[in-house]
């Protein structure tokens, strides 16, 4: 089945073709740049639907699945609907929350909410020196 999405032009295929062998040894699609939460959920989108794609359109579909969940990213319509589809079969009753949904330094680590003084002194000077070196011309 293809679907179009009138307002850009965009087709997409939405027919699964199963993929050539069985998983095994999934960790070998982590990719160096992502953190546990991301992991986390691009796993488990590859494990639930890996019989339902070929690994190249699997693993097009489990990025911009994350990149959604994850980095709050938006995409057209069809994709969209289709990405709300595959994650219906998801058991995300392990998952805690989305990374969007917490403040982060870095896309690896979580800030924590200060808890002293001292914590909140430490989280300004770190946000001076952030705003410093966007600043500063490379």
């Amino acid at each position: 089945m293809t679907t179009t999405d009138d307002t850009d032009s965009i087709t997409i295929d939405t027919a699964p073709v199963p993929p050539a062998e069985p998983l095994t040894n999934v960790e070998r699609f982590r990719l160096p740049t992502e953190n546990d939460q991301q992991w986390m959920y691009r796993k488990l989108f590859i494990e639930t639907h890996w019989n339902d794609y070929n690994e190249e359109r699997l693993l097009c579909l489990t990025q911009c699945y994350v990149n959604t969940k994850c980095l709050g990213c938006k995409y057209s319509e069809p994709l969209k609907s289709l990405l709300e589809q595959l994650e219906k079969k998801l058991n995300l009753k392990t998952t805690n929350k989305d990374v969007s949904s917490t403040t982060t330094t870095n896309r690896h680590q979580k800030l924590a909410e200060p808890n002293s003084d001292k914590d909140k002194q430490q989280i300004d000077e770190r946000n001076k020196i952030i705003k410093i070196k966007e600043r500063t011309p490379v």
